[in-house]
């Protein structure tokens, strides 16, 4: 289909493991929140801070789930980490300086922020998608 042929032309300008990233990003995300249309990408280096309200750090790889519709305040993000990284450190980053308001006029109900190995995941949704997709990390990552 269209979306495969487009992901594979995209494919070449990706870090390599971004591909990894994004399965299990998309793994992590499978029926916590399907009634939210979202966009599924590699975040650059230069979205960081839009995202994961933290500057890029050499070596990681991001992946979002976020939704396509602004009024909707959903966005998931998982990011591995480069191996010599302090993971505990940027997590506590990411939590200090997350904001459930970024979408200016709505806010998210629930944020989380979990760590397994190099992974660091960011969620902020309702309740219910945070809990959901809070699982879904602990049956993936064998928590």
């Amino acid at each position: 289909d269209a979306l495969s042929l487009l992901d594979q032309c995209a494919v070449t300008d990706r870090p390599i493991g971004a591909q990894e990233v994004l399965d299990t990003l998309q793994q992590l995300v499978a029926g916590a929140a399907d009634e939210i249309m979202c966009d599924n990408i590699i975040i650059s280096s230069d979205q960081y801070p839009y995202y994961l309200f933290i500057d890029y750090i050499e070596g990681s790889i991001a992946a979002s789930s976020s939704a396509m519709i602004g009024s909707i305040p959903h966005s998931v993000v998982l990011l591995k980490l480069p191996e010599d990284a302090d993971v505990a450190a940027v997590a506590a980053e990411i939590e200090e300086n997350m904001d459930p308001r970024k979408w200016i006029c709505v806010e998210a109900e629930a944020t989380m922020v979990k760590t397994s190995g190099q992974y660091v995941l960011m969620v902020m949704s309702s309740q219910a998608t945070v809990d959901a997709i809070s699982a879904n990390f602990d049956t993936v990552f064998g928590a």
